[in-house]
């Protein structure tokens, strides 16, 4: 094989993965539905949920990027009347992990004033896709409530 044919493949092939690697980090990012069962009390207490929304960071010791998500999502929750961030490290909780099917950290659900999940965000989102999910969740559920972007 000609140095040439072996330099276009070796070009070719880093393009695929490079394509598919921004298509993983896009698509894991973006918000998805969340199963509709209703978060377990040893998990997020009912005491400790928001009147209107909370904001449930599943984080572990080791995230690199946890910290400032719970940064962006503790603004929000202290923007938004009745909205409460809650952090919930599951180092040594892998049976949390295993029930709500948390393969990375962190990830964020956000659950209506019932605690049932009505979205999911993986990885470190921008803090506009946080502010659209939970613009969205309060605008749906009576009073109106709406957050500064």
């Amino acid at each position: 094989m000609s140095p040439l044919i072996a330099f276009l493949i070796l070009v070719g092939l880093v393009a695929i993965v490079t394509v598919i690697g921004l298509w993983g980090r896009a698509r894991s990012a973006a918000p998805r539905a969340a199963r509709a069962d209703a978060i377990a009390d040893e998990i997020v207490p009912s005491d400790a949920r928001g009147e209107a929304a909370t904001l449930v960071q599943f984080s572990t010791k080791f995230c690199g990027s946890c910290p400032g998500v719970a940064r962006t999502l503790s603004a929000l929750a202290d923007d938004g009347t009745g909205v409460v961030h809650v952090e919930v490290d599951i180092t040594d909780r892998p049976d949390v992990a295993a029930q709500l099917h948390i393969l990375q950290t962190p990830t964020v659900l956000l659950l209506d004033r019932d605690g049932v999940p009505v979205s999911r965000l993986s990885g470190a989102a921008p803090r506009s896709s946080y502010v659209k999910e939970l613009t969205r969740l309060l605008d749906s559920s009576p009073p109106s409530r709406s957050l500064p972007a």
